[in-house]
């Protein structure tokens, strides 16, 4: 039962991640967290989704860790 709910928050999150990064085009994880109200350890966790799933790249800026949508991935969804 955990383990679905878990599973159903790693999913509203990706969504709303993509949300965000279609707007902004590349935000940090920091960034991430303020725009979702989420904690950390469940950005990554769907950063981790997303990034399984081929959805999102990462990069550096300006010494934080960022992400952005995968550009190169032609069947892109979220």
């Amino acid at each position: 039962m955990l383990g679905e709910l878990l599973q159903k928050e790693i999913v509203h999150n990706a969504g709303a991640i993509c949300s965000l990064l279609e707007r902004n085009k590349r935000m940090t994880i920091e960034d991430l967290c303020v725009n979702t109200s989420d904690v950390e350890a469940a950005i990554l966790l769907s950063l981790g989704w997303l990034a399984r799933e081929n959805k999102v790249v990462f990069l550096e800026q300006e010494g934080s860790l960022a992400v952005e949508m995968n550009r190169q991935e032609s069947s892109l969804y979220c």
